[in-house]
């Protein structure tokens, strides 16, 4: 009996409130969060995981796969239990305002106590919110994106409808216009409806960034066009395929579809013969993954709220409630072993050029076992475009590490001085977009030195315009003609403008100084035995966001870059990308070398250096499984992709 009654008195009797150890922040200074819908599990989870308030994952009692309410939610198990200033402190942080706004009022709130210091995005910002950092006079805000969990990016239609998985090109296809029946991909006879969000959707600018890279989204056809509206919530595509859109296919992310919505009545596709699930997001094997953000504004104070709630989020004890809430946890999708560990003095002397400097940043991160963030600049006009950058977030949480001292001796010179300093022992072991030009193999014949360059990570050499010119396709033959001199009119390879009043049909094709990585590889690459022409002063630029520069003001203009820079580096900056031969440049088209373009980014050591030190042990992990992987973490094509 006694123990029947203990048994009772358990059930009965709520859980004792219990903080987690060492909080972050205390409740009075709790930051104001907000954030994407996706994200929402997270914000809640470590509010009530924080403060020791028990929660549960509220399920719908009758799911309804047509209409909301559509989300299961963390919420606390006793509400009306919760003291007073916790729940009025919770309240504060329940529910997100979505992706778009979300950023919007942390750009906007610098001043602003009731506005969110701290928001957890499934997104970086979108070009919209890119020209919100800098929309009102001078005042100039960036914003670190410090990634907290994974997720994956998938798509989904009905659960009869007879496809299981597509590739990587048929998604694009469908979604650019080119694909209209799923006879076409191995289904039935039945036409395609590519269901869409609506611009500055969490979804849609994803979509747009990792699926389409850089590219629109298109309707199917005209006639869907006029009879679909994008869908303007998370759980509108859920509706539109259990209702009367059976034959479409949609969008949305992992965690939402399996968590929040429960499938409701859809099925996730295999993509490039992988199936969305908490295991291939973790191995990285899913060719979509994506990361969940929690973002702050960079020019947030040393130490503050926000920043040590941010902090947190990345250590263990951050990283077991991303776990509880069904996340990927950072340290999950590490899947054990991280290879070589360097402390800061053993870290080998680094350099790299411009393209690759994220590269060798996320690698230094992995293997010094330090978190890091990408730092998202404001967009600029002509002349002004700054990067995005990766920077090591334990510069921030504290110096333990020294790494204030690292990063003053760990710095990037580009290209031509990368090589320099390797050949006259300034640098152990330098990242590059390209091998060594005349000049840099005349220095070794000199110093007679050896160096030992090896591909670990693919990119591509591209060309772009200004994304309102009327051109999105050349032939290979048409830009050499064009960067030789012999063709020096866009109308002479049958191009025009819709609005020819509007459009300058004089050629301006814009080139870089002298052993840059990018001109020695358009030399070497694309021109071959044609002579390239010897641009005007003024159509020379002497950095890589030069172009970028050029073509925000210009339409006629062409240049060249490198794929990393511009999708990884500078995207949305009002330039797009071209195709080369019909084909357009993607992870997938690097991969499987359908890009005519291809390049390699090179890890180079001095080759007498010895098979122990620690520049070669680097270099040689980042040619394992495990070192492939920390490059498609960084954003770059690894080497065994497509084959």
């Amino acid at each position: 009996m006694t123990r029947l009654l203990i048994v009772a008195l358990l059930i009965v009797t709520p859980p004792a409130f219990a903080q987690v150890a060492n909080p972050p922040v205390t409740l009075d200074e709790y930051p104001v969060s907000d954030g994407s819908t996706s994200a929402r599990p997270i914000a809640r989870a470590v509010f009530l995981e924080i403060f020791g308030v028990p929660w549960r994952r509220a399920e719908q009692e009758a799911p309804n796969p047509y209409s909301a309410p559509a989300e299961d939610a963390i919420e606390p198990r006793d509400p009306d239990g919760m003291p007073e200033d916790v729940r009025a402190a919770y309240d504060r942080i329940a529910d997100h305002s979505g992706t778009h706004e979300a950023y919007v009022k942390l750009i906007h709130g610098y001043d602003r106590t009731e506005e969110p210091a701290l928001i957890f995005e499934c997104r970086l910002p979108s070009v919209d919110e890119r020209h919100e950092l800098r929309s009102e006079g001078n005042w100039r805000v960036d914003l670190d994106c410090a990634p907290i969990a994974r997720d994956a990016f998938i798509f989904i239609v009905r659960d009869a409808l007879p496809v299981e998985g597509l590739s990587l090109e048929q998604v694009r296809g469908i979604f650019s216009g080119g694909i209209t029946n799923w006879q076409e991909v191995g289904g039935a006879d039945e036409p395609i409806l590519a269901i869409t969000r609506n611009r500055n959707s969490g979804s849609q600018e994803t979509m747009r960034h990792l699926v389409m890279c850089g590219r629109d989204t298109t309707p199917m056809s005209e006639e869907a066009s006029l009879n679909v509206e994008p869908a303007q919530d998370m759980f509108g595509p859920f509706g539109m395929l259990n209702a009367e859109y059976g034959q479409g296919i949609a969008y949305t992310f992992h965690s939402y579809w399996e968590h929040m919505v429960r499938r409701r009545g859809t099925k996730a596709l295999a993509i490039n013969g992988v199936v969305p699930s908490a295991e291939t997001i973790a191995s990285g094997e899913y060719p979509l993954c994506t990361d969940v953000y929690a973002v702050i504004r960079s020019s947030e104070a040393d130490r503050s709220p926000a920043e040590r709630l941010r902090n947190w989020l990345l250590t263990d004890a951050g990283q077991e409630v991303i776990e509880k809430t069904g996340y990927v946890s950072l340290r999950g999708a590490q899947g054990g072993g991280r290879g070589p560990y360097y402390q800061r003095a053993t870290y080998p002397d680094t350099d790299a050029s411009t393209s690759a400097s994220p590269l060798a940043d996320v690698v230094t991160a992995t293997a010094m076992r330090v978190p890091w963030l990408r730092r998202v600049q404001q967009v600029h006009g002509i002349g002004g475009a700054e990067p995005d950058e990766i920077t090591l977030t334990g510069l921030y949480m504290t110096d333990s590490w020294g790494l204030a001292e690292f990063r003053m001796q760990h710095y990037y010179t580009g290209t031509h001085n990368a090589w320099l300093r390797l050949l006259q022992h300034e640098a152990d072991i330098i990242f590059e977009c390209r091998l060594p030009s005349e000049d840099e193999r005349a220095e070794i014949e000199h110093l007679g030195v050896e160096v030992d360059a090896r591909p670990v990570a693919k990119d591509a050499f591209v060309f772009i315009m200004n994304e309102d010119a009327p051109i999105d396709n050349l032939t290979l033959q048409q830009i050499r003609d064009i960067y030789t001199g012999e063709t020096t009119r866009w109308s002479e390879i049958g191009l025009q403008a819709e609005e020819p009043e509007e459009w300058d049909d004089t050629i301006e094709p814009w080139s870089r100084n002298r052993n840059s990585g990018s001109q020695e590889t358009m030399i070497s690459l694309v021109m071959g035995d044609a002579e390239m022409l010897e641009s005007p002063g003024d159509f020379v630029t002497y950095d890589m966001h030069g172009p970028f520069g050029v073509l925000h003001a210009k339409t006629n203009a062409i240049s060249f870059t490198f794929w990393s820079y511009h999708h990884l580096m500078l995207p949305d900056r009002h330039v797009k990308m071209l195709a080369v031969d019909g084909v357009y440049p993607t992870p997938d088209t690097i991969a499987d070398g359908s890009y005519p373009l291809v390049t390699d980014t090179y890890a180079a050591v001095r080759a007498s250096s010895p098979s122990f030190s620690p520049e070669v042990r680097l270099r040689n992990w980042l040619l394992t499984e495990q070192g492939q992987r920390t490059v498609k973490r960084s954003g770059y094509v690894p080497l065994g992709d497509g084959g």
